[in-house]
C-alpha cells in the first residue's frame, strides 16, 4: 500500500474525501513500522525481531556515506555486512570491517571478526630436505601479526624423529616455519594459523 504525501490534496478538499486517504496513509505507516518488529500492543512493545539491510549496490549507494563523531553505520554491500566506525569520510571502504565474508584460495583462508581481528589459516608443504619454509600471506595484515602457530599434518612414524616445529620471523606479511635438524628427510604438509590486525 503506497503512502500518498499529497493528502489532503489541497486546503479545500473535504474531510469525506481526505479521510479515506489519511486512513490509508496510517495503514502504510503501520505496515512500515511493523516490518521486522514485534506487535506494538504486545508484551515486547515493538522490539526488533531482526533488521534487514538492503544491498547498497541495489539502491545505487556504491560507496557508503560519511559517519560523524557520534555515529556508526552498518550497511550491506555486495551481500556482505559491513561496519563503519565514527568519523569516516564517504567512499573508501578499506578500513570498514566486513563481518560476513571469508576468502579461501591457493591453500589460504581469511576472515575478519566484528572486533576487527583478522584470522588467517592454511596449509603449506615442508619439503623433505628443507629445514624451513616461508608462509607468505596472500594479503598481509594491515598492521601486524599478533600470533602465529603451526602443526604437522603427518603422523609420527616409529624410528623417525618427532616433528618439532617452531615459527620465527613473524611479520605482517607472513612468517617462517622451522623444524629440528633431525627431522629432515621427511616431507609433509603443515597446518598453520595466524591472528592479526
Amino acid at each position: 500500500m503506497p503512502y500518498n504525501e499529497n493528502t489532503p490534496a489541497n486546503i479545500n478538499e473535504s474531510f469525506s474525501t481526505s479521510q479515506p486517504k489519511i486512513t490509508a496513509n496510517f495503514q502504510s505507516i503501520k505496515t512500515v513500522v511493523e516490518q521486522d518488529h514485534e506487535d506494538f500492543n504486545g508484551a515486547n512493545e515493538g522490539k526488533h525481531k531482526k533488521t534487514t539491510f538492503t544491498d547498497t549496490t541495489v539502491v545505487a549507494l556504491t560507496t557508503p556515506v560519511a559517519t560523524g563523531g557520534t555515529e556508526v553505520m552498518l550497511y550491506n554491500m555486495g551481500n556482505a555486512l559491513f561496519f563503519r566506525p565514527q568519523n569516516r569520510p564517504a567512499g573508501n571502504i578499506d578500513e570498514d570491517i566486513d563481518f560476513t565474508t571469508k576468502t579461501y584460495a591457493a591453500g589460504q583462508g581469511s576472515t575478519t571478526l566484528p572486533s576487527g581481528l583478522i584470522m588467517k589459516w592454511g596449509t603449506i608443504n615442508l619439503a623433505s630436505a628443507a629445514p624451513s619454509v616461508a608462509v607468505a600471506f596472500t594479503a598481509a595484515f594491515p598492521t601486524s601479526t599478533y600470533y602465529a602457530s603451526c602443526i604437522p599434518s603427518a603422523d609420527h612414524t616409529a624410528g623417525v624423529a618427532r616433528y618439532v616445529l617452531t615459527v620465527d620471523n613473524v611479520a605482517a606479511a607472513g612468517f617462517n616455519i622451522r623444524r629440528n635438524a633431525a627431522d629432515t628427510g621427511t616431507g609433509y604438509d603443515v597446518y598453520w594459523f595466524a591472528i592479526g590486525v
